[in-house]
């Protein structure tokens, strides 16, 4: 993710659907009713959004309670820090389609605290070489950039991504801890701040109206907006930056993800987070989502935008061996995931939010 975040809500008027009106006589007056889409936006907050953060918050524990067993030469607990990382990954990834309110900077700025990159190896490396303790509390008061995700990912792989336990340092491993509890309370307060049985943010979609966007069509219109940010972040930055920053060359410095060599892993799931956003459906549990909405007036541009997530997903798989290799190895292929994911972002951008925005 990059440094700096800027999810605002989408400035559109709050107006859902204009009533239609039609005088039959000087008293009669025929009122058709406003298209309704609680049911849509109820699903999609609760059924994906709070239920991915649910498992992100599990995920979160296990890793924090994974990463209080690493030891110096213990290999074993080592790799099972390292598999923990991955798939708290794989939820955090998913939930970039969402990274409006708690999440982002108008919110609990958890995006920036948790997801910033690159990280500030010369603070790393000062802290690790300094007598000070390292604690959660520490790690919390620290840059963005010195914390998170990248920064474990780097104490748990090294810089080529092969480090040993034998390797560690007692000063990494209290890194390690501190960092991975500090990852599991901010994943926490994140699902804490869209649950029913906390602040409650998922409301704002739920009762669309009465919240903070005032209407069901400028809550479906954040809804579509979250999903065309995180699609334009994968193409034109998370992707596009290691591919041709260093003059059109690549730039291994700019790869998200390089240490443990899951920068592909994090792309697909952030399409796999739009995926299940405009569906409707998370982890086996199918529901109303953008799509049924758009189906119901434009089936094909509802199967467009399907094919296109589709087409996006397989082409960053089909990228051979590592990101890394490929963007020095196997170009072309690289490329032709680029050229999928902004094919999806434009679709998002310049038809999917046109045609909410005409409900």
């Amino acid at each position: 993710m990059k440094n700096t975040f800027n999810f605002k809500m989408t400035g559109i008027s709050l107006a859902l659907v204009s009533v239609f009106l039609v005088s039959c006589s000087d008293d009669d007056v025929i009122i058709a009713p406003a298209a309704d889409y609680s049911s849509h936006l109820t699903n999609v907050a609760n059924n994906v959004v709070v239920s991915n953060y649910q498992v992100l918050k599990t995920k979160g524990e296990a890793m924090a309670s994974t990463a209080s067993s690493v030891q110096i030469g213990n290999q074993d607990a080592l790799v099972a820090a390292r598999n923990a990382w991955v798939q708290m990954r794989i939820y955090w990834e998913n939930s970039e389609s969402t990274l409006y309110g708690p999440a982002g900077d108008e919110g609990l700025g958890v995006d920036g605290n948790i997801d910033s990159w690159p990280i500030d190896l010369q603070f790393v490396t000062a802290v690790l070489n300094s007598s000070s303790p390292i604690t959660t509390t520490f790690i919390s008061e620290q840059d963005a950039n010195a914390k998170g995700f990248h920064a474990l990912e780097y104490l748990l792989w090294g810089i080529d991504g092969q480090k040993t336990a034998a390797q560690l340092t007692a000063r990494e491993i209290d890194y390690i801890k501190a960092t991975a509890n500090y990852l599991s309370q901010q994943t926490t307060d994140l699902y804490n701040a869209w649950s029913s049985s906390g602040s409650n943010f998922a409301a704002n979609l739920t009762n669309a109206q009465n919240g903070i966007y005032g209407s069901q069509k400028a809550a479906l219109l954040q809804v579509v907006d979250g999903m065309a940010v995180i699609a334009d972040e994968v193409g034109n930055g998370k992707m596009n930056d290691p591919m041709y920053a260093n003059n059109g060359s690549f730039s291994l410095e700019d790869e998200e993800s390089r240490f443990s060599n899951n920068s592909k892993a994090d792309f697909a799931d952030n399409i796999r987070g739009i995926k299940y956003v405009y569906l409707g459906d998370y982890n086996g549990s199918n529901g109303l989502g953008i799509s049924e909405i758009v189906a119901a007036d434009n089936s094909t541009l509802d199967t467009q935008i399907k094919s296109k997530i589709d087409a996006a997903i397989l082409a960053i798989e089909n990228i051979p061996g590592t990101f890394t290799d490929a963007i020095q190895n196997n170009r072309p292929a690289v490329e032709e995931a680029i050229q999928k994911v902004i094919e999806l972002y434009d679709a998002l951008n310049q038809q999917l939010k046109p045609y909410i925005n005409s409900l």
